[in-house]
């Protein structure tokens, strides 16, 4: 199976699942005697979401035969027409063989992104289209070459998008903004419904379109923009990347016997299995503290904050719904909650902020905290 470049992967049968260890839940499942012997130096732990992408990363997955050297591979042109568009994670190809090619789902997101109708309300939306390619090579001995030429066709569906059904009546007409165009390098641009503020991570009931600009283009010096995030006062620290990913914090090792050669390494560390049991070991007689100007958030700042039964000042409130830390993600939906405190609980010396989540009756439940301006 191959998912991306540095996800090639030699799998497991479906009948391994079933004779595996199920472990925290009913997905993941630790493999104790797969029928290919060769599979023990390429997973141990077997589940769906470990090969989750992001929309904008997974133009193309499948699965190739080794018997036959044959390819299978589902390839998406475009975003525009999947839920939350290019930002959202979703599953991709997993043990069956099973290929998805899914348009909408709650995965990563909560029930927010969830489609509510009105009772007769009208709605339309076009659906694709999905592009399977199949190909093969005389000699069995290169697979990855169907992987390398699978990405070939992928690049060139790409650029004959859009399709000739976008000029069916069902689909949006094109936007003709006569505005004096801005250029940017390596800028997302987008056209998305309106809405309140940051509406659009949880638009699905229509399309997103969004182009990244090239880095080679045409530039203009626009001078020196500062872009003033709402706040009801100075930003005195932050702690990580202002990207809204929680990518750039601890990620400790997983214990050995979870421990999949795929991610180790690699920029994917978040989805080794067991990762959640790691923060006890690190924490075990008292929660995580962060020094403001002492501590560094790629060590000191664990990358998931799970349930810990303490009594705290602050709280998140009932929020978020997405299981973006049992499903191996680093990114959910976004919500911003504003704690107003007054003076006379601070010193001019040395303060401790601590927060909490209030659904903490479970070990899948927990806080990912992300620096976004």
């Amino acid at each position: 199976m191959a998912v991306q470049d540095h996800k090639p992967k030699l799998m497991p049968l479906n009948g391994d699942r079933i004779k595996g260890q199920t472990l925290d839940y009913r997905e993941p499942v630790l493999l104790t005697n797969p029928t290919n012997k060769d599979i023990n130096c390429h997973v141990l732990v077997d589940y769906r979401y470990l090969y989750s992408s992001e929309h904008e990363d997974s133009r193309v997955h499948g699965w190739i035969s080794q018997n036959l050297p044959v390819g299978f591979w589902m390839i998406a042109p475009s975003d525009e027409f999947r839920a939350r568009g290019p930002i959202k994670q979703e599953l991709t190809s997993n043990v069956g063989p099973t290929v998805l090619s899914k348009f909408s789902s709650t995965h990563y997101s909560g029930r927010e992104i969830d489609t509510y109708y009105g009772k007769g309300e009208p709605w339309k939306k076009v659906l694709g289209p999905a592009f399977v390619y199949l190909n093969s090579v005389s000699s069995p001995e290169n697979p990855r070459a169907l992987w390398e030429d699978a990405k070939q066709q992928m690049l060139k569906e790409v650029e004959s998008w859009p399709y000739d059904f976008s000029r069916s009546k069902d689909f949006p007409n094109p936007i003709k903004d006569e505005a004096k165009p801005l250029w940017a390098k390596s800028t997302f641009v987008g056209s998305v419904a309106p809405g309140d503020a940051g509406s659009w991570q949880r638009e699905t009931r229509g399309y997103q379109f969004r182009t990244q600009t090239g880095e080679n283009g045409h530039f203009m010096n626009l001078g020196t923009i500062v872009y003033e995030p709402p706040r009801n006062g100075p930003t005195l620290w932050g702690i990580g990347v202002p990207h809204r990913l929680a990518a750039e914090f601890f990620v400790p090792d997983p214990y050995a016997k979870f421990k999949n050669p795929l991610f180790t390494g690699s920029s994917d560390k978040y989805r080794q299995d067991g990762l959640r049991e790691r923060y006890a070991d690190f924490y075990s007689n008292d929660d995580l503290k962060y020094t403001i100007g002492v501590s560094n958030y790629t060590q000191d700042w664990f990358f998931a904050h799970v349930t810990i039964k303490r009594r705290r000042l602050f709280s998140t409130g009932t929020i978020g719904r997405d299981n973006a830390i049992a499903r191996h993600g680093f990114m959910g939906c976004t919500d911003f909650t504003a704690s107003i405190c007054q003076a006379i609980c601070f010193t001019e010396e040395k303060n401790n902020i601590c927060i909490s989540q209030s659904r903490s009756n479970g070990p899948f439940q927990g806080v990912m905290l992300l620096y976004s301006l």
